[in-house]
């Protein structure tokens, strides 16, 4: 947060100074890095009755803001227990729209087996289906917030924005 101009900035500790501010930043009050999905969230918060989380990219690409209580000065990113999903082969199934808001389309190369899963970005399960050998199915995201969601489904992944 560079001081008294009220944005966060980006500051180069080899030069001792700051390189840019980045545009989508607003006066924050707490934030944490996230290195695995490269993405900087911050909060903001009237000390009283409200706050807000803004999700962005390194670059200040806004890319999603949430509502959250009037104390959100801390922030804990544990990395430590998300699962590995394998390296992402996007020719065994594709999805569309990306970014959605209420159904993602998901379409496999070849006849699948097993389930498809859809999780947060701390690894937890917010959506499974069985396929059932359909080669094109929908997914309901409509109850999920707003964020970054990773499919799981017949050994591939592959990220998708929920908006």
């Amino acid at each position: 947060m560079e001081y008294a101009v009220g944005q966060v900035a980006r500051y180069d500790v080899n030069t001792e100074n700051v390189l840019d501010t980045l545009t989508a930043s607003t006066a924050v009050y707490g934030m944490v890095n996230d290195p695995i999905n490269n993405q900087l969230y911050t909060t903001t918060t009237d000390f009283f009755s409200t706050g807000e989380l803004f999700t962005m990219s390194y670059t200040g690409t806004l890319t999603s803001v949430g509502a959250v209580g009037p104390n959100p000065g801390k922030i804990d990113l544990d990395i430590r227990g998300i699962q590995a999903v394998g390296e992402v082969n996007p020719s065994v199934f594709a999805l569309a729209p990306n970014p959605a808001c209420e159904m993602i389309a998901v379409t496999f190369g070849t006849v699948p087996t097993g389930n498809v899963r859809v999780v947060d970005p701390s690894g937890r399960v917010v959506s499974e289906t069985n396929i059932n050998g359909a080669r094109r199915f929908h997914v309901d995201i409509s109850a999920l917030a707003p964020g970054q969601y990773t499919v799981l489904a017949a050994g591939s992944a592959q990220r998708f924005a929920k908006l």
